[in-house]
């Protein structure tokens, strides 16, 4: 038996997770499931002819997805979702419930609230700062993200330095791509932006700006990140008090029509 048929004879909560994701023939054999009657008839058995299955008292079927709008989603059919209580839940907000978020996925101890601040102030600077239509380039599934990649490469650079970097690689080196968003209007949000980095790293970090290499292990094989000396390297060396050839910007090279010089 599957989950479904055991969560019915046990009486049990049934999750389905990202339920716009399975095939509609799947999702069909959930109607009379969620009828008031709660059967499902198994007629792959054979043997004996088809067996029908009732939902035991405490069967309950929980169901989550994204919005259909989302890349790869889809919306369930009229006769699905009219069986269900829908209930919207937005993006987190809370920043106490964030920062307990942060603080339990960053690896290093000795950085993590230091780290966890950091980027609570950045994710607030940004929500505020940026359009509406722009403000998903930085949620919670991309800040965690960025936490991945402080982890991994920490031990070579160092947890503010990771932290710099891993800005740039998250959000501010793609910001707009593909939101038809005119590049005037993000310029300002990216130079906020960097001046916050500048401020929380300053003093803080000694290392040189420079072409940096570092490997990043996972569980399929190992992967070569090369971090160049761009913007996000400059950021670094000027809040270590370094001279620098100010770098140009993705911004120098986009076009007034939000393509970001892409054709």
């Amino acid at each position: 038996d599957g989950p479904l048929v055991v969560a019915m004879r046990r009486g049990q909560l049934l999750l389905v997770d990202e339920l716009n994701l399975a095939e509609d023939a799947v999702l069909e054999r959930l109607n009379s499931v969620l009828e008031p009657g709660r059967s499902l008839t198994l007629a792959e058995k054979g043997g004996g002819g088809a067996e029908l299955v009732l939902g035991a008292p405490g069967f309950q079927v929980l169901g989550t997805m994204n919005p259909g709008g989302d890349f790869g989603k889809k919306e369930l059919s009229p006769a699905l979702s009219n069986r269900f209580t829908q209930i919207w839940v937005p993006s987190i907000t809370d920043e106490a419930e964030l920062l307990a978020i942060l603080e339990a996925r960053l690896a290093a101890a000795a950085a993590r609230a230091t780290l966890s601040t950091h980027l609570l102030h950045f994710w607030r600077l940004f929500v505020s700062a940026a359009p509406a239509a722009a403000r998903g380039g930085l949620s919670v599934r991309d800040l965690l993200a960025w936490v991945g990649f402080v982890n991994a490469t920490s031990s070579q650079l160092g947890p503010l330095q990771a932290y710099a970097h891993g800005a740039y690689l998250t959000l501010l080196d793609g910001l707009g791509l593909g939101l038809g968003i005119p590049a005037a209007l993000l310029t300002p949000v990216r130079q906020k932006c960097r001046r916050l980095l500048e401020q929380q790293l300053a003093g803080k970090i000694t290392a040189a700006a420079g072409s940096v290499s570092v490997s990043v292990s996972n569980s399929v094989n190992d992967e070569r990140v090369t971090l160049a000396a761009g913007e996000a390297a400059a950021v670094v060396a000027r809040a270590a008090g370094e001279p620098q050839l100010q770098p140009g910007t993705p911004a120098d090279v986009t076009t007034d029509d939000g393509r970001w010089g892409i054709p």
